[in-house]
């Protein structure tokens, strides 16, 4: 992952740096160099770990707004859809309460995408005054197809429940 490799790169730079700066402290590094080459060593070393670490900062690397995103999207939960009963055999109880637990359902679908809008809306606007156009696009792509895949599982499970209770009207409507 991208993340996990400049998180990497940010933890060698700074162990690189330490290394250069507390290296003359040790008698280890002081016996083996010479005061003038160990010291310019010890320069080079540190520039190179300084150098990682400001190279893992000053980039920003197209992941880091989207990544950004999906963690904002953990704050909202989407709801399970209900069970759905089997036309061809419940009982009018059971299809009365499966099409009370789907009206329920809509209203915790509704629930989720506002919170889908309201958690995203912030990052959008966010990474909207210091990303590249590009990096925002990516990030309002993500914003619409979360929003969207949110409506298409509410639209799967209610075409479900919409198959079986047509099946129930079959079966229990006259002749």
């Amino acid at each position: 992952m991208l993340s996990d490799f400049r998180i990497g790169a940010l933890v060698l730079g700074a162990i690189v740096l330490l290394a250069a700066v507390l290296g003359g402290s040790f008698s280890l590094f002081r016996d083996r160099y010479p005061r003038a080459t160990g010291g310019l060593s010890r320069a080079l070393v540190g520039a190179v770990g300084f150098g990682l670490m400001v190279w893992v900062w000053a980039t920003r690397l197209p992941m880091d707004a989207v990544q950004s995103a999906r963690s904002a999207v953990l704050a909202c939960h989407e709801p399970a859809s209900p069970a759905v009963p089997d036309g061809a055999t419940a009982p009018l109880e059971q299809m009365a309460t499966a099409r009370k637990a789907f009206q329920a359902y809509d209203v915790a679908v509704n629930g989720y995408l506002k919170c889908l809008d309201s958690t995203l809306d912030p990052v959008t606007k966010q990474v909207a005054g210091s990303t590249p156009a590009a990096e925002l696009e990516k990030v309002k792509t993500f914003q619409i197809d979360v929003h969207n895949a949110g409506v298409e599982h509410e639209q799967v499970a209610v075409e479900k429940f919409n198959v079986q209770l047509r099946l129930y009207k079959a079966k229990h409507s006259g002749p």
